[in-house]
Parts: C-alpha cells; structure tokens; sequence
C-alpha cells in the first residue's frame, strides 16, 4: 500500500485496502462468529434442556449472523455503529451446513487468534521508532524461535502480545475501522 501511496496510484490502493479488509473480515470476524456458533451449540448440548435440531441451530446462526453483520449492532439502544443494518437472506440461516470446519475439532478461533497477533506485530514493526522497530523484531523472533518450548499464551506474551486481554483484538479491529475509514475516502475522491 505504501508503494501504491508513494506513487499515487489509487486505483492499486484502492484494490489493496479492499483486499486486506476482506481478509480481516474473511477471517477476524467470521472465524470468531464460527467459533461462538461452536462454543454455543456446544454449551447447549451440555445443558441437555434443547436438542440440537435445525430450528435451534439456524435460529442461533441467524441471530449470530445478525450481531455480527450490522442488524443489532446498537451501542446504546439506539444508535448503529456500522448503519448498514443488514438483513439476512432467511436461506443464511443454513450456511453452517456448509461449513466443513464444523466437522472438526473446535480449532476456528486459531485464524482470528493469528491474525490479530501477526497484525499487531507487524503494525509495531513497521509503525514504530527505530529502536522500537529493532526491539519488536527482536521479540518477533523470540516468538519464532520458541517453538513449542512453552505455552503459545506466554510465548505471545514474551513477544509482547498478551491474548489474555482483548488489548491485541481491539487493536486489529481499530486498524481494520482506519482502513474502511481510509477505503471511504479513497472511494469518495475518485467517484467509486
């Protein structure tokens, strides 16, 4: 993107924020959905009070779908952060059927879980002073080198990426929002 900035080029610009959000949308945002669908369904076959019959499964998914895509997505009761309201088509209520993930063990929150920790790596690397450059690739290598020598959670700690709080997601999502925030412009200055 820099490059595509350095030389004016908007349409690439353009073409390569549009990429990277569907990226963070594709895997941030739907893999986290995926993996409360799971969690959820999980914890309503532990309970034993309903069974996990197509109207309970795609009630949840829809209503997932909803939080997660704009309808329902109030602050306060009132006002929408994203406007869009997005109303499902009632057939998406099935599109967990068509999940192959779901067959497997409960592993969707690793994408979302890689994805923020590389982007606040990256963003540290490439944002930040000098020193702070050298220090965070520093600490990018001991995550690499670590291997399975302790548990991922102290590993990423030791990088500098704590997953015990939402510090690295919120951080992930803020960088998504300039992006969107970045891609409006864009589209706006050249009649998109």
């Amino acid at each position: 993107m820099e490059k595509a900035q350095k030389e004016g080029n908007k349409e690439m610009e353009i073409f390569l924020i549009d990429n990277l959000i569907q990226k963070f949308r594709g895997t941030i945002i739907r893999q986290t959905q995926f993996a409360e669908f799971e969690l959820d369904l999980h914890s309503i076959a532990e309970t034993g009070n309903d069974g996990l019959s197509p109207d309970v499964m795609s009630s949840l998914f829809s209503r997932l779908n909803s939080e997660y895509y704009g309808y329902g997505n109030q602050i306060d009761g009132s006002s929408y952060k994203y406007p869009h309201s997005f109303h499902a088509s009632p057939q998406s209520a099935f599109d967990f059927l068509r999940v192959p993930h779901f067959f497997y063990n409960f592993y969707v929150y690793k994408y979302a879980t890689s994805m923020s920790v590389s982007n606040v790596l990256s963003q540290r690397i490439l944002n930040g002073s000098t020193q702070e450059r050298q220090e965070n690739l520093h600490k990018l290598f001991i995550l690499l080198k670590a291997g399975c020598s302790k548990p991922p959670l102290e590993i990423m700690a030791d990088a500098g990426v704590d997953i015990r709080t939402p510090k690295p997601f919120v951080e992930s999502l803020e960088f998504m929002e300039k992006l969107i925030e970045r891609l409006d412009e864009l589209t706006t200055e050249q009649h998109i």
